[in-house]
């Protein structure tokens, strides 16, 4: 997974650990740089609001619009 971060071909999310209770597992998120990777390499069929992995790719979108965003305004924040 290293390669994959140190060459931008993917992401790594820590978890959000600033809260009272803390979960029992804590574990980063990795997200690739692109939607249509993902789909290429998990041989999925075409992505429909109805079907079970559309809460997963729209995650995806999200945290990469907002990586995005926060490289594109150079703002020093730490998304977890």
């Amino acid at each position: 997974m290293q390669v994959l971060i140190d060459t931008m071909l993917g992401y790594e999310l820590p978890p959000y650990t600033a809260t009272i209770k803390q979960k029992a597992i804590q574990t980063p998120k990795f997200f690739f740089f692109d939607l249509g990777v993902v789909r290429a390499l998990r041989n999925l069929s075409p992505i429909v609001p109805e079907s079970a992995d559309f809460d997963e790719f729209f995650e995806h979108y999200l945290f990469m619009e907002r990586k995005a965003w926060l490289d594109y305004h150079k703002r020093a924040v730490q998304l977890s």
